[in-house]
């Protein structure tokens, strides 16, 4: 599975996430000034950082695709025995309409990029099981202001 970005930083600051505060929709305030609104490095260019590694998630790699300015990120990192997950929670910033991406590989059900929020999986996708990337569009509009979690998870060793 790759994932790689068309539009996934919806704005924000790097400041870390201090709380599980909702942002007023209308207004776009919030209290606490700390809480990260949207995603940190959502299009991967500095690597990882700003995402959670669980697991042999640290193997997976980020990388420059062919003939583009455009980073993807893999989680074939040196073999299909590193399984893990990044993930990354941020409050949805009140603008935002869209999360959009890209995904290739297998299409197992342990190796997917979800949106979740607490225990509530909001959209998840597997990739398409072949080397063309599919492009992933979700609607974020019924969930702006909220805090969600993105992951992108590889748990399977054969493929």
């Amino acid at each position: 599975l790759y994932i790689d970005h068309e539009n996934l930083s919806q704005g924000g600051s790097a400041k870390s996430n201090a709380s599980e505060e909702e942002i007023d929709a209308d207004t776009g305030t919030r209290s606490n000034p700390d809480t990260k609104v949207g995603l940190i490095n959502g299009d991967f260019s500095d690597g990882l950082n700003g995402w959670t590694l669980e697991g042999g998630a640290k193997s997976f790699r980020v990388f420059r695709l062919p003939s583009s300015q455009m980073m993807a990120m893999t989680t074939f990192g040196t073999g299909d025995k590193d399984t893990g997950r990044i993930f990354q929670s941020f409050l949805v910033p009140p603008n935002a309409t869209t999360l959009e991406f890209y995904v290739h590989g297998s299409s197992k059900s342990a190796v997917y990029v979800a949106l979740t929020q607490s225990d509530r999986t909001i959209h998840k996708v597997n990739g398409p099981n072949q080397q063309a990337s599919v492009r992933v569009a979700w609607d974020l509009k019924e969930i702006r202001g909220q805090q969600v979690t993105l992951e992108v998870a590889d748990y399977t060793q054969d493929g």
